[in-house]
């Protein structure tokens, strides 16, 4: 069997569907969700594999993820043309997108977070990816209740933006029926400070407790602290 014809498994078909939902994938991230009882010989093994059957190719990308303990990430992987030849060959039921995702290396850092956000989201909501469509403003990601059916925009927030930019998004989300809340996670306290001060329109005098109606606020550690213990509890 030549390389090119290598016989895929079907952890390796959602590996890669994996990668094209993201549409990359670190190697922590591949090793955690896919090859959990292996070690990384292992995976570097099976990845080299499937490099060289032309199914995935590893791109330079000298990432430190800040939220892995400074982790160093020397490569992301990324599906092929012929990857997702393969990937439509198993998937017959679902249109898949036959162009290769381009990198934008400018925010790669938060797709690489929000990767890890949604999964830990995904334990208690149905999360899906906003499209244009009839959406003035579009989220990092849909969060849907599995028993309410209630719709959460999600935005994960690194770095504060301007008191103007903050003002448009709050009222396009408020101005529209689409989602019943939005969530902000955000890097640390100080972006919740602003866009809280914003919202309740208290700027400076915000307090944590405030009341900032249809949107939530939680952070990055109190997210995976949560995720770890099993705790997230979030209401839309």
């Amino acid at each position: 069997m030549s390389e090119m014809n290598l016989r895929l498994t079907i952890r390796d078909i959602e590996f890669m569907k994996d990668i094209y939902d993201n549409p990359f994938l670190s190697f922590y991230q591949v090793h955690e969700k896919h090859f959990l009882d292996n070690k990384r010989p292992t995976v570097y093994n099976r990845l080299s594999k499937l490099m060289r059957a032309d199914v995935i190719k590893a791109v330079n990308v000298n990432l430190v993820a800040y939220h892995r303990n400074g982790t160093v990430l020397g490569v992301v992987y990324v599906l092929t043309k012929h990857g997702l030849r393969r990937l439509q060959d198993f998937k017959m039921t679902e249109d898949i997108n036959q162009n290769p995702a381009s990198l934008n290396f400018y925010c790669i850092y938060h797709d690489l977070l929000l990767t890890d956000v949604l999964r830990v989201l995904k334990r208690t909501w149905i999360v899906s990816k906003a499209t244009m469509e009839n959406q003035i403003r579009v989220p990092d990601a849909i969060l849907t209740h599995p028993v309410t059916n209630k719709k959460m925009a999600l935005e994960l927030e690194l770095t504060a933006k301007s008191e103007m930019r903050y003002r448009e998004i709050v009222l396009s989300y408020r101005t529209s029926s689409e989602f019943d809340s939005v969530l902000y996670v955000v890097k640390d306290k100080s972006i919740q400070k602003k866009l809280g001060g914003l919202i309740t329109g208290f700027n400076s005098r915000y307090e944590f407790g405030d009341d900032t109606d249809k949107f939530k606020f939680m952070t990055l550690s109190d997210l995976f602290n949560s995720s770890k213990e099993n705790n997230i509890e979030l209401q839309a």
